[in-house]
């Protein structure tokens, strides 16, 4: 008996296959656990839609999101925006901004799926620009979306969500 044809080759050669196939099965679960984050992220990314007053049924029942300066001054103007998110995930407002003022939700800042939300924001005063509005919302894994706006007499319309990369936070919770 030659022990290293018999024994120590074959055992070597075990090894690496072995070896081999440990990390093809690595790569694949990583590629596999990275497309069910994409995938999870999509499902919970919140679509966000204008909805005027005129096209809902009982407007005083419309959940209301205040949001305040963050330097802590305001006056009574406030410009409204109406949202409706779609049923796919809720939506949680961060802040809107402008391009010299940030707004932050004073009381809840929690838009439902398949819900119509007000949203009332209290300018630092009548004159402040009215340009570059933009509405920042997170999804419940924490991505960043941003929504352009525009000013239309008192109310803010919405545009298409914007997915700048580095608004891309791509977190996902692990699942216990």
């Amino acid at each position: 008996m030659c022990w290293l044809t018999d024994v120590i080759i074959p055992i070597i050669c075990a090894l690496i296959g072995g070896g081999l196939t440990m990390l093809g099965v690595q790569k694949t679960l990583k590629a596999q656990r990275i497309e069910s984050d994409r995938i999870r992220i999509q499902e919970a990314k919140p679509y966000l839609f204008a909805e005027h007053p005129a096209q809902t049924t009982a407007q005083d029942s419309i959940p209301q999101l205040l949001l305040k300066s963050v330097a802590g001054n305001s006056c009574a103007h406030a410009p409204r925006c109406y949202v409706k998110n779609s049923g796919n995930a809720i939506a949680i407002v961060k802040k809107v901004t402008t391009d010299n003022c940030t707004y932050i939700p004073t009381e809840g800042n929690v838009i439902d799926k398949d819900c119509v939300t007000g949203l009332n924001i209290f300018l630092v005063n009548k004159t402040e620009t009215m340009h570059g509005w933009k509405l920042f919302v997170e999804d419940i894994y924490g991505n960043e979306y941003c929504y352009p706006m525009t000013l239309k007499g008192n109310i803010l319309n919405i545009g298409a969500c914007v997915e700048p990369e580095k608004l891309q936070k791509g977190k996902v919770r692990k699942s216990k």
